[in-house]
């Protein structure tokens, strides 16, 4: 493997400058900056599995994948969480775009997002699926 320049830079730094070059790589300098910058922002899949990626989460959907509006008192009692710690998982799992929110005096109530693409909803299902079938050959 033989480099055109060798410094100091990290190696995704040389790539991005382009000042970096393998011999044996067919791949043009041009397309690997593009796809570096390209996966430097999240793609919605991306978001959605970051959000499944923890547990307290996993479970507040499975309550919410009811269908129903579920306070964020309900989903503290529920799960056994402080309001700080599950106003955080709230926002990741809206950020990603599962759920919404509705201010109702001083609580918010969640529901599943109805706008969420089929194809989201249906990793989601699987998810919570496998899960719940892992749960169940455990206990």
């Amino acid at each position: 493997m033989a480099f055109s320049k060798l410094s100091t830079t990290p190696l995704s730094t040389a790539f991005i400058r382009g000042t970096l070059t393998l011999s044996f790589c067919p791949i043009p300098l041009t397309w690997i900056n593009a796809h570096m910058r390209s996966c430097a922002y999240p793609s919605p899949m991306q978001n959605i599995l970051s959000a499944l990626s923890d547990p307290t989460r996993r479970a507040a959907l499975a309550i919410l994948w009811d269908g129903g509006e579920h306070c964020v008192c309900e989903l503290m009692a529920r799960l056994d969480a402080s309001q700080s710690r599950m106003s955080r998982h709230m926002k990741i799992l809206s950020q990603a775009g599962l759920v919404i929110g509705r201010r109702d005096a001083q609580w918010v109530r969640f529901r599943r997002n109805p706008d969420l693409a089929p194809e989201f909803a249906a990793v989601i299902d699987a998810v919570l699926v496998a899960e719940r079938r892992f749960e169940r050959e455990i206990a």
